[in-house]
């Protein structure tokens, strides 16, 4: 069962540090996609489900949200949101994570069931014309 890992925030007041702690996950890790965009290859229908969530998650925040997904279950990890928006922190990859994502997922046959459309294909990319991949762009906003 696909669950969300719950993360604790910390304020620490002698050092006014704010700290995020999550619970030890025991048992053999699986890395189903990476930062860079790298998939695994399915060997079954989970692992397909899996990586069409990432393709889902990208498409309904339209172009917005993208998620790598690691643990010793399904378990959500290392969001990644767009165009300078830092709300994930100092870790967020942005553009870079979202673009390798674009050029390296392979939808599965769960894709083709909830009717995502190749992100290779221009049209297919919600917001199709992104600052985040273009040079020139002063202003961040999603021309749709």
């Amino acid at each position: 069962m696909s669950r969300f890992l719950d993360v604790f925030l910390l304020h620490w007041r002698s050092r006014d540090q704010w700290l995020t702690i999550e619970r030890n996950l025991n048992g053999h890790f699986r890395k189903y996609n990476d930062n860079t965009g790298g998939e695994t290859s399915p060997v079954c229908g989970l692992e397909e489900t899996v990586l069409a969530f990432s393709h889902w998650t990208y498409h309904y925040s339209r172009g917005g949200v993208g998620l790598e997904l690691t643990g010793p279950s399904v378990i959500t990890s290392d969001d990644k949101s767009s165009p300078g928006d830092l709300a994930f922190g100092p870790a967020n990859l942005g553009d870079e994570a979202m673009h390798g994502f674009i050029l390296k997922h392979t939808c599965t046959s769960c894709c083709a069931k909830l009717c995502l459309s190749d992100l290779r294909k221009a049209k297919a990319l919600p917001g199709k014309i992104k600052p985040a991949f273009e040079e020139d762009s002063a202003v961040i906003m999603t021309r749709l």
